[in-house]
């Protein structure tokens, strides 16, 4: 009996410490499972922040393009309400100049000239007093054909242009003989000069989607040399086209523009636009608005020409086609150089045209346009001259730290606020500016904004210089 009781007992102690082992091991693994599955929760909770972070981003991009279109809307719309009541006003000054004269006793003759000197006197009074004698004239001149909404171009310079009426006289070039382009330009009356243009024969063998580019040219040999002829005492025109918006402190950049020409002939235009000027990729502060560059490559889009060199170079042997491109070789650019901003001044708001909106939605509508007020004129300038640029632009981007692209874009040595990356190939370029979000062309072997063949940019808010070997022995054409 006592023998069984112990037996009894022993295997009791022996069944209790079994399931105690069972239980132990069963909570080991229980606690395990729910380390495995705080681990798993948290990856996919850091996987669907990602995802929410994602489609955050996409919606902040989605919401900006819709922004940007809403503002073009807004400003057509706007553009669209002033057209109609210019031309309701126009017609009713017609209505009511009519019978005025027909009770005049003189002479029609007498009576036209009255009328004239009447609408003249009422403008000047209205707008500013004469120019001083010792101010600077710089006409603008602007090209027109199809367009109504020119409208938004000339509304938008009277507005920056404020009283300095008679230092910016506004001359309107229409081409094609559009009706509604014409009446919008006619209702402006004497605040601009207007004037039209006839279009001349295309010459012959030119394939039909290429005409609109010589008519382009014609048009802006014709537009050019009334700007000059109007207005005989001015040294410098501004030229712009029916589709462009101005920045606040336009007319004050060019006024320090025309001054800088004059005293350095290894420039030979001034530009108010950047082809690399993209929002996410220049410095849009107030210091940023502040930089300027000296580029060998032609801009356009809102330039200033001095008479001396549409008269002695240009004129005489302008392009029938595509002008810009010839304004690019090296016969015309003769080794001089053109200003540019790191901001554009100048924004084109018109998608459709002769390229057919070719790079319009894709790089065009995210130029950005400066929206501060620059005193241009208190500002030295004088660093921009060729003697003070060349050696100190180059010993700056020759002393910088020389990355890849890979290195760059993976953020490497990023106490280092300027790099370098260079190139020795035209394909070499391409690749890395396409993954800087630049453009990829060449035009007689220029690359868009180079100087020196060095180009400039902004990457998560770095300044990188794209350049050539130190040992750099200029442009090659054959790799446009």
């Amino acid at each position: 009996m006592s023998y069984g009781r112990g037996w009894r007992v022993n295997h009791l102690v022996v069944l209790a410490l079994c399931l105690s082992a069972i239980w132990i091991f069963m909570y080991y693994v229980a606690y395990g499972t729910g380390i495995t599955s705080t681990d798993t929760r948290e990856v996919r909770q850091q996987e669907q922040l990602q995802e929410r972070l994602q489609k955050v981003t996409m919606m902040l991009k989605d919401n900006h393009r819709s922004l940007e279109k809403l503002k073009s809307d807004i400003m057509d719309y706007r553009g669209n309400l002033l057209n109609k009541l210019r031309s309701e006003i126009s017609s009713q000054l017609k209505a009511t100049e009519v019978p005025m004269i027909a009770k005049e006793p003189a002479a029609p003759q007498q009576m036209e000239k009255v009328v004239k000197e009447e609408v003249i006197e009422k403008v000047v009074e209205t707008e500013s007093p004469h120019v001083a004698e010792d101010e600077t004239v710089i006409p603008i001149v602007i090209t027109a054909c199809n367009r109504p909404s020119v409208s938004r171009c000339l509304d938008r310079l009277f507005e920056v242009r404020d009283d300095k009426v008679d230092q910016f006289p506004v001359i309107v070039s229409q081409d094609c003989g559009h009706k509604d382009t014409e009446t919008v330009l006619r209702g402006y009356g004497d605040k601009i000069t207007y004037v039209k243009h006839d279009p001349e024969p295309v010459p012959g063998g030119v394939s039909s989607h290429m005409v609109g580019y010589y008519k382009i040219s014609s048009h802006y040999k014709f537009a050019l040399t009334q700007a000059f002829e109007h207005f005989p005492k001015a040294d410098a025109i501004i030229i712009l086209e029916d589709d462009i918006e101005v920045s606040p402190d336009f007319l004050s950049y060019f006024l320090a523009m025309y001054k800088l020409l004059n005293e350095d002939d290894s420039l030979w235009c001034a530009s108010a636009w950047n082809d690399n000027g993209l929002t996410d990729i220049v410095d849009g502060t107030e210091k940023g608005a502040e930089l300027l560059y000296r580029s060998d490559f032609f801009p356009g889009l809102g330039w200033l020409l001095k008479r001396s060199i549409w008269e002695k170079e240009l004129s005489s042997k302008w392009p029938p086609g595509f002008w810009d491109d010839w304004m690019r070789d090296p016969a015309q650019r003769k080794e001089r150089a053109c200003i540019r901003p790191e901001v554009s001044r100048t924004s084109t708001f018109g998608k459709t045209g002769v390229s057919g909106g070719q790079f319009f939605d894709s790089h065009l509508k995210f130029i950005k346009l400066n929206d501060y007020s620059v005193d241009w004129s208190s500002k030295d300038l004088s660093y921009l001259t060729k003697d003070n640029y060349d050696r100190t632009f180059k010993e700056r981007v020759y002393g910088l730290p020389l990355l890849t692209i890979g290195e760059i874009i993976e953020n490497k040595m990023p106490d280092a606020r300027e790099v370098r990356i260079e190139y020795a190939t035209a394909q070499t370029f391409k690749d890395v500016a396409k993954k800087l979000h630049l453009m990829t062309d060449f035009k007689a072997g220029v690359p868009r904004t180079a100087y020196m063949g060095i180009v400039t940019t902004l990457y998560k808010g770095r300044r990188v210089f794209i350049s050539p070997p130190e040992n750099w022995k200029g442009y090659d054409e054959k790799w446009s």
